[in-house]
């Protein structure tokens, strides 16, 4: 899940610009200021922690405790004081897109809005619709208030509970925001594509996460071209071509017995010599042939394939 992020500031009256962001995979690097100048931020796995001037001289420590506590702050301040959340100069609260978060109180000002049975069995500290990433601060961000991410691996995937709230429709959705869908779906079907790993008993129930956030992407690229949508559309630097690929990219291939049972083999029935022969769905015959002619199964009495649709491509 990607970060929601400020591109710019504009002033309320005038509407000129008085500064400007720049970001590095979802977390600020630097800032231009109207007036003042260029200033640069270095960050930790949570915060900003460092503000610099533009010859690299330190002009602020930004300090606090993993739940947010201001420690030991110094000098000039970045107003996304803790992980990627804006604080309000006057109550001090932290906006975290869906909801407000208190260093203070340790918890988020309101209850989670989203309630998942199924999350509560697998992680029961959910059952705290205030609780801060499930109090474990140290190891998790909450970039939108909804659910707790680890920064170094699912910050930019899409949880299979929000999969929805990314589908485009063509005639609610502006450009823009199918634009957004497009880049944060992309960014989450490339990344569970790179963790896919055939040989490995899990490859079957991620293959239909990545799947499925497949066609939710290619759906979405379709109604954005359909709609006459284009370039300026899109978030900046981001090229279309790069969903296009994602949408369109194959399974990882597999060769051994373990990639063929994890991709949802069935042990079906067993052969004269007593072997046992595994058989998958349809989508996979390239494998079927190889299982087919390495056990003989022309000798099988009753061999059918039994059709429960595709499993992994």
């Amino acid at each position: 899940m990607v970060r929601i992020t400020a591109v710019a500031e504009h002033d309320g009256n005038s509407g000129a610009v008085t500064a400007e962001y720049v970001y590095v995979g979802g977390r600020i690097i630097a800032k231009e200021l109207t007036g003042v100048g260029r200033r640069y931020y270095l960050s930790d796995r949570l915060s900003e922690r460092l503000v610099l001037d533009a010859s690299g001289n330190v002009l602020g420590q930004q300090g606090h405790n993993a739940f947010g506590g201001t420690i030991g702050a110094s000098g000039e301040q970045e107003k996304h004081h803790f992980t990627s959340y804006e604080q309000d100069a006057e109550s001090g609260l932290h906006y975290a897109v869906n909801r407000y978060y208190s260093p203070l109180a340790v918890k988020f000002m309101s209850a989670d809005p989203y309630k998942c049975q199924r999350r509560l069995k697998t992680k029961p500290q959910s059952g705290n619709l205030y609780s801060y990433v499930l109090n474990d601060a140290v190891n998790r961000l909450d970039p939108l208030g909804l659910d707790p991410v680890d920064p170094s691996s699912d910050a930019n995937k899409i949880p299979v509970e929000h999969e929805n709230e990314y589908r485009c429709n063509n005639i609610f959705d502006s450009c823009k925001s199918m634009g957004e869908k497009i880049r944060d779906l992309t960014a989450s079907v490339g990344i569970r594509l790179a963790e896919l790993d055939p040989s490995t008993p899990s490859y079957r129930g991620h293959a239909k996460v990545w799947a499925n956030q497949k066609n939710i992407l290619s759906d979405c690229v379709a109604k954005f071209q359909d709609k006459g949508c284009g370039p300026p559309d899109l978030p900046s630097g981001f090229d279309l071509q790069w969903a296009i690929d994602m949408a369109q990219a194959p399974s990882p291939n597999s060769s051994s017995f373990m990639d063929f049972v994890n991709r949802g083999g069935l042990e079906f029935l067993t052969i004269l010599t007593g072997t046992t022969i595994y058989i998958v769905a349809p989508g996979e015959l390239a494998l079927i042939e190889y299982f087919l002619g390495r056990y003989g199964c022309l000798a099988c009495e009753g061999f059918h394939v039994d059709a429960l649709g595709d499993l992994g491509s």
